[in-house]
């Protein structure tokens, strides 16, 4: 029985049995292996048996299936392949072992210690110098030994990239050693990433897959033993462990790798040929080797997650876009814009009125190589069904009543560019079926004409709909649904983001500072918490709203309490609640000011306005929001 284990991605760590009968993976919840993931197509792919192997088969999938990092159609999976499904990555393993074998990454579970032939290993630089010396001057071939040593040091004093280093390392390993094969196995360094495996095969001198035994690769990292049998068949404690015996595997080593006083991986080699045993004095140079070669292992390794780190950071920061956010959510939505960008998919992006769903759009439009290119959007809830399909798809002159002219569509004017539904959802029934002829022939018609169009373009769309919904409704078409909802991106509430509020209100002071010709700078401390205190069911755009009429009302430099807009006042749950009266009492203080001031300027609204510190319209808006009547304005309070 063959199996697929979950090595990365929202299924890690899960076990999947792979039977004779074939094996259907996709999102959908009649698959064999139901995958939960946007980027999973419903039937995504087949992995079927045939004479003893297994085959994988992609279902002409959106995002692809690919083996070893390669997309394939159809493709034999051998031993240790890593298939990615989405943003899942499972490892085939074409037999189960005559014993269980842990993975690297499990703790013990009461596997027993191999003790063979056991040696613990030291990192000193005088304990690596002596062991090296000791294992050249017992090396059947002294000299070569030495030129090996002296090329590999050569190496590693060079290179920087860590395949190079352990494909280097490992011809070395076979050229001093019988083993035919040897495979370095490096930790995962970063979350996220996965411990890295390369092989090597002496008899085709090239990389390969090799089949290691994950006990005993466990054990030298764990422990930092070095574990050695010239023998496997007559070791009691070997012959036990299934990987090894499937080979039939009669030499083998495994070798820790060490830097700065930790255990960064394993070297292993075997041999299944009796007369090109490994021997101790293989063991002890390939302990040399490992000690001389793990601080330049673990450097390279390090260097390039650094520059992976360094290039994902520089795309984030060369992104053009307007969404305003360092919580990690937004990071999040960022570098995925990034990636969406860089190709051509369809996307959906889902989210609550006000979280900026057109922003991010927008976002994905200039990051894309269609940025020079037109950006046609258009709200589907605000025009009914034929001036929508006038507006989608445009009109011959005469082709209805109003229609005076010719009129070219938002789909023929994005041509090349970028076509943005919003309130998706809304689509009547004819706009559905002629946006679905679009995506899949990219072609139509005008109302009123019958020449057939034919447009380049990119349709990105958005909802605060439940979709899935809407097609158990049958009010959304499942076969549009499904050609729409190729990539997904879900814009966060503004409440479970908070941390971004306080960026945001500077923002929206700045902006409407400018815009009002009113200078504020900030916004106050308690004014803040009140901002942090509520929940903003508009979310952003409630925000920007609150901080407008805060700017337009206030009367100094910075935004007070009062200054807000009366729900964002009356949500206060922390234990101090505001007084019943509160806001009332405010507008009142609002009112003796704005008195005070036109009395002091003889009824003149320019001068008080100049008296105010604000712009003459702007007290005229106040006065009405206070309900305050010019006559009014000129008596005194009380």
């Amino acid at each position: 029985m063959a199996s697929l284990e979950a090595i990365a991605g929202p299924l890690q760590g899960a076990i999947f049995h792979v039977t004779t009968e074939d094996v259907s993976v996709g999102r959908h919840s009649s698959n064999h292996l139901c995958v939960g993931d946007p980027s999973v197509s419903r039937q995504h792919c087949l992995i079927q048996p045939l004479q003893g192997e297994f085959i994988i088969r992609d279902l002409g999938s959106n995002n692809g299936t690919s083996v070893n990092g390669n997309r394939v159609n159809e493709c034999m999976l051998a031993d240790g392949d890593k298939i990615r499904i989405g943003d899942t990555v499972f490892r085939f393993a074409s037999t189960e072992d005559v014993a269980p074998e842990r993975e690297l990454n499990l703790p013990d579970n009461g596997v027993r210690a191999v003790t063979a032939s056991e040696q613990r290993v030291s990192d000193s630089a005088e304990t690596i110098i002596q062991r090296l010396v000791d294992a050249i001057a017992r090396a059947e071939e002294p000299a070569a030994s030495v030129k090996t040593l002296l090329r590999i040091g050569a190496v590693l004093n060079t290179s920087h990239q860590p395949e190079e280093l352990h494909y280097d390392l490992l011809k070395s390993l076979v050229e001093i050693t019988p083993a035919e094969h040897a495979a370095i196995i490096l930790l995962a360094q970063s979350r996220g990433s996965e411990t890295a495996i390369t092989g090597w095969d002496a008899a085709r001198r090239e990389p390969a897959v090799v089949s290691i035994s994950r006990t005993l690769v466990t054990k030298a990292i764990e422990e930092s033993v070095a574990t050695f049998s010239d023998n496997v068949s007559a070791d009691q404690e070997l012959e036990t462990l299934g990987s090894l015996a499937a080979r039939q595997v009669g030499s083998v080593i495994t070798v820790p790798i060490i830097a700065d006083a930790r255990t960064i991986g394993a070297i292993y080699l075997d041999s299944t040929h009796p007369s090109n045993r490994l021997t101790r004095k293989h063991l002890e140079l390939t302990i040399g080797i490992a000690e001389f070669a793990g601080p330049a292992l673990d450097r390279a390794t390090r260097l390039k997650l650094l520059k992976e780190e360094n290039s994902r950071l520089q795309s984030q920061l060369q992104l053009q876009h307007n969404l305003i956010g360092f919580s990690p959510v937004m990071r999040h939505i960022t570098e995925r814009i990034a990636r969406i960008a860089r190709t051509d998919a369809t996307v959906v992006i889902r989210g609550e009125t006000g979280t900026g769903k057109e922003l991010a759009a927008r976002a994905i439009h200039q990051n894309s190589s269609r940025a020079a290119r037109p950006f046609e959007a258009i709200n589907c809830s605000l025009l009914r069904e034929t001036l929508l399909d006038s507006e989608l798809f445009g009109h011959e002159k005469g082709s209805f009543t109003g229609a005076i002219a010719q009129k070219k569509g938002k789909l023929e004017l994005a041509d090349g560019g970028t076509l943005f539904l919003d309130e998706l959802a809304e689509l009547g029934e004819r706009p559905q079926a002629m946006l679905l002829r679009v995506l899949q022939t990219r072609e139509f018609q005008r109302l009123g004409g019958s020449r057939t169009m034919r447009v380049d373009i990119r349709i990105i769309t958005a909802t605060n709909e439940n979709l899935e919904d809407a097609v158990a409704k049958k009010a959304f078409r499942e076969d549009l649904y499904y050609r729409l909802n190729v990539v997904s991106i879900t814009m966060p509430p503004l409440r479970e983001r908070q941390e971004d509020i306080p960026l945001l209100a500077d923002h929206f002071v700045q902006m409407y500072s400018r815009k009002n010709k009113r200078p504020v700078t900030r916004v106050s401390q308690p004014a803040m918490s009140l901002l942090l205190r509520y929940d903003w069911p508009g979310n952003v755009r409630e925000l920007e709203n609150a901080i407008e009429h805060a700017v337009v009302f206030g009367l100094t430099d910075e935004i007070l309490p009062e200054d807000l807009p009366g729900a964002v006042l009356g949500s206060s749950t922390a234990g101090t609640a505001l007084p019943l009266n509160y806001h009332e009492a405010v507008c009142e203080a609002k009112r003796n000011i704005v008195r005070s001031a036109v009395l002091q300027a003889s009824g003149n609204y320019g001068e008080a306005a100049k008296l105010l510190g604000i712009h003459v319209n702007n007290l005229h808006r106040l006065m009405r929001e206070l309900q305050l009547k010019p006559a009014a304005a000129t008596r005194s309070g009380g």
